[in-house]
């Protein structure tokens, strides 16, 4: 009896299982708190503005999205919170409210921000006295619900069906860090002059509520709290992020400092003050060349199979490495040195001495403090001093010598050169063979007119290889 009556309760617990799926569920009702009630709207993002972040990608609400609605209580305006229910093109935005709060503005304007902020300000569309706040702090983290594409300000008109048909105010620059050694970075940019942050007077060229392209965020009229320097975090994903950086149609016109730092160690990994002007347009991305934060070589050198010299002396740390490669035109030399052992005060400038064993030209000296002599050696093409800083800014320049030419590359702690030069600015390497050759880095200090006057031969800051020809760099010329 018990072998049978088994298998038949099993089947009866299956029946009732069945007919509890088949009955349908009503969902009860939100509950909310005494005195509160939802209002919902919809967020559409206007098709005639809709953007192309990177290739095909178009903007599409994001999870954790929130937006700026103005409300009213009969009394006054205020802005409430509304929080995305769905991410999609279209979305549902809700928020709870108080029973006596309306949507839509006393006047009857149906106005909505993105991003959400509570320094937005309005008074009325009919004059177009509507302020926007950028925070200069944003954090567009996707671990957070954020998204990168989101950084662009947009602004709505809302229908009387509670749809608001969204509309960018402004284009952005995206930049782009790849080869990243960390997990989540922060982008800090600063511009004089330029204010990319605080409560911006939007501006209404023709107030058509039909079409919302008409609206601009105008940089230049801010309020006295902007700022000109913005603070953007961003996890690493296949050791690559992006970033962008909106602003009104118009250029932000440089020198800019741009910094890319480790959040978890506060380490700056890229700085740069050499971001030259950048044109944006409303409703485009400017995408800048992508920032490398390895070296690669402009002239399809692989260094990574070519030997190097490394600086073993005590007392001269500024040169690290030296490699050297040749083709039947062109000598190649990557050189890595070390800023923090650098003079980079505006009154001096730095040089590269390239010398050789038994070259051609003048003479130069060093003192060796090891061996406790001066050591003396030609130098190559004396004749075009080989800058590598100026005005404490990494630089190659040669005087307009069109024997060289230079791919630069300024982190914080190392700063990379390679130079090409050309074979014909010495005799000694014109024919096939092997020649030593070294570098030498020492300051000049500048008079008023900006001419050189004291080299500092005597005490340098960077030998590399070593002292002495027996310990030079051995290049092979093919």
């Amino acid at each position: 009896m018990k072998k049978l009556f088994i298998p038949a309760i099993l089947a009866l617990l299956a029946s009732c299982s069945q007919m509890e799926k088949d009955v349908p569920v009503i969902p009860e009702e939100e509950s909310q708190p005494t005195g509160y009630k939802v209002l919902t709207i919809t967020a559409q993002k206007a098709d005639v503005t809709k953007t192309s972040y990177a290739g095909d990608k178009t903007f599409s609400w994001s999870v954790g999205d929130k937006i700026s609605v103005i409300c009213n209580d009969g009394t006054q305006n205020l802005w409430e919170t509304f929080d995305i229910e769905e991410a999609s093109t279209s979305s549902k935005f809700k928020a709870t409210v108080a029973d006596n709060i309306n949507m839509g503005a006393l006047d009857g304007s149906k106005v909505a921000l993105y991003p959400a902020s509570n320094s937005h300000v309005f008074t009325s569309a009919a004059s177009g006295d509507i302020s926007f706040h950028i925070p200069a702090e944003r954090d567009f983290l996707a671990s957070s619900g954020g998204h990168q594409e989101s950084a662009i300000p947009m602004f709505a008109w809302g229908a009387d069906d509670a749809t608001y048909a969204f509309s960018n105010l402004t284009g952005a620059a995206k930049f782009t860090f790849t080869n990243v050694p960390c997990s989540e970075v922060k982008m800090v940019y600063t511009v004089p002059g330029v204010k990319l942050n605080g409560t911006y007077s939007l501006l209404f060229d023709s107030i058509n509520k039909a079409d919302a392209s008409d609206v601009h965020w105008d940089a230049a009229d801010a309020a006295h709290d902007s700022e000109k320097t913005v603070t953007y975090y961003g996890d690493v994903v296949g050791n690559s992020v992006s970033f962008y950086l909106p602003y009104t149609q118009g250029t932000i016109s440089g020198p800019s400092t741009l910094q890319l730092i480790d959040v978890a160690t506060n380490t700056v990994l890229y700085n740069n003050t050499h971001v030259g002007n950048i044109s944006i347009h409303k409703n485009q991305i400017a995408v800048l060349p992508g920032l490398n934060l390895s070296f690669h070589s402009a002239y399809n050198i692989d260094w990574s199979g070519v030997p190097q010299a490394t600086n073993s002396s005590d007392v001269c740390h500024a040169l690290r490495k030296l490699k050297a490669t040749a083709d039947a035109t062109y000598i190649y030399l990557y050189i890595e040195a070390l800023p923090g052992f650098m003079c980079l005060e505006h009154d001096y400038d730095s040089l590269f001495h390239l010398y050789k064993e038994n070259a051609s030209g003048s003479t130069m000296y060093w003192y060796d403090y090891e061996e406790g002599e001066w050591i003396k050696h030609s130098e190559i093409d004396a004749a075009h001093d080989k800058w590598a800083s100026k005005d404490g800014i990494i630089a190659f320049l040669t005087n307009s010598s069109d024997a060289y030419s230079s791919n630069l590359l300024m982190h914080p702690n190392v700063w990379y050169y390679e130079i090409r030069m050309q074979r014909s600015v010495d005799p000694a390497f014109a024919s096939a063979g092997t020649v030593k050759i070294g570098v030498v880095l020492d300051d000049i200090f500048k008079d008023n007119s900006d001419d050189t006057d004291n080299s500092n031969y005597g005490d340098p800051y960077g030998v590399i290889p070593t002292y002495g020809e027996e310990d030079m760099y051995e290049l092979t010329l093919p």
